[in-house]
C-alpha cells in the first residue's frame, strides 16, 4: 500500500512537472498574432492621446460655458448700439427734410417737399425698452439736426 501511494505520488508529481515545463514553452507567436500584438500597442497610443485631448477639450469648453454671459452681454450691447445709431441717424436725415421743407416753403409759395416726418421706434427686441434710452442718449429732433447725440455715442467705445 505504501508502494502504490509513493507510485501515485509519483505520477502526479511527474504531471504536475510536465504541464509546468509544457507551459513554460509555449510556441512562438504566429504573425497573425504579432500583427495584433502590434495594433493593440497603435490603439492603447492612440488611446492615450485621446484620453488627454478629452481633458484639454473638458477644460475649454468649461471656460466657454464660463465665458457665455459675458459673449451674450457684448452682443445685446451691439444690438442696443447698432440700433440707436440707426435711430439717431434717422432723426439726422430727417431733420435735414424738415429745414430744407422750412426753406422751401418761404422761398417758393409754401413748396413742401417732403411733409411731416415721424421718428422712427427704437423699441429694442421683446423687451419693450428704447435702445437709446438703456444707453443714456437722448433722441432730438430739434433743428437744424446736429451730431451731438451721435457723437455721445460714439464716446461709449472710449476706455
Amino acid at each position: 500500500m505504501r508502494r502504490a501511494g509513493a507510485v501515485l505520488l509519483l505520477t502526479v508529481v511527474v504531471a504536475v512537472v510536465a504541464f509546468v515545463a509544457s507551459g513554460w514553452s509555449a510556441a512562438p507567436p504566429t504573425p497573425t498574432e504579432k500583427r495584433l500584438l502590434a495594433e493593440v500597442e497603435t490603439l492603447q497610443v492612440k488611446v492615450n492621446k485621446l484620453q488627454t485631448d478629452d481633458k484639454s477639450l473638458t477644460k475649454d469648453v468649461a471656460a466657454i460655458k464660463k465665458a457665455i454671459p459675458d459673449i451674450a452681454g457684448v452682443a445685446v450691447t451691439s444690438l442696443l448700439f447698432g440700433a440707436c445709431d440707426a435711430a439717431l441717424t434717422a432723426d439726422a436725415l430727417q431733420g435735414t427734410w424738415q429745414t430744407v421743407d422750412q426753406v422751401t416753403a418761404a422761398l417758393q409759395n409754401g413748396t413742401v417737399y417732403f411733409g411731416a416726418q415721424t421718428p422712427v421706434d427704437d423699441t429694442f427686441l421683446q423687451a419693450g425698452t428704447n435702445a437709446c434710452a438703456t444707453l443714456r442718449i437722448t433722441r432730438t429732433q430739434a433743428l437744424p439736426p446736429t451730431v451731438g447725440n451721435i457723437a455721445a455715442l460714439l464716446l461709449l467705445l472710449h476706455p
